[in-house]
């Protein structure tokens, strides 16, 4: 079983321009080097929903089905063959 470990907070906000609280699945669109992992657990792969802030650490939230992201977001940045 691999490890998970999360960048230091200047290393994130150098790679995808975004501040800790603030990352989501959708950062991988800032990722230009495509240089990051996303890992989704098997429970959030299950749901039919997906949420997840707007991209700030303001109150925003988002909502998408859990198969777009899966199959139309992540091949789109070129993430599909990264889900663990």
């Amino acid at each position: 079983m691999s490890r998970v470990s999360f960048a230091p907070s200047d290393l994130l906000e150098n790679m995808l321009g975004t501040k800790v609280g603030s990352a989501t699945v959708f950062s991988a669109l800032l990722d230009k080097d495509n240089a990051i992992q996303i890992v989704l657990d098997k429970d959030i792969i299950c749901e039919e929903w997906y949420g997840c802030s707007d991209g700030t650490t303001t109150t925003g939230y988002m909502k998408i089905k859990t198969a777009q992201i899966i199959h139309e977001f992540l091949p789109f940045v070129h993430l599909s063959n990264k889900i663990n």
